[in-house]
């Protein structure tokens, strides 16, 4: 696949992240936040961990205690800084 290089001249302002969470390979929902939790976003960044307290998502789904999911952190971005 071709990278493309306008996407390298352009810069977004980051206002948050939004934290997917799948279940069996299954989107659930996600939850939006201010922090970055992890190095490398989207697809590479992926970890799979057992949750500790259950979770209620944006879309009002709840994950419950002790169930295995695959997070995703992806970054949402606000105007351009630089084109």
């Amino acid at each position: 696949m071709k990278k493309s290089k306008i996407m390298d001249k352009v810069q977004f302002d980051i206002i948050g992240y939004t934290l997917d969470y799948y279940v069996d390979g299954k989107y659930m929902g996600n939850i939006n936040t201010n922090k970055r939790d992890r190095d490398t976003l989207s697809w590479f960044g992926r970890t799979t961990t057992t949750l500790e307290c259950d979770v209620v998502l944006n879309n009002k789904k709840r994950v419950k205690k002790g169930t295995i999911v695959t997070t995703e952190l992806n970054p949402l971005c606000g105007k351009v800084l630089k084109h």
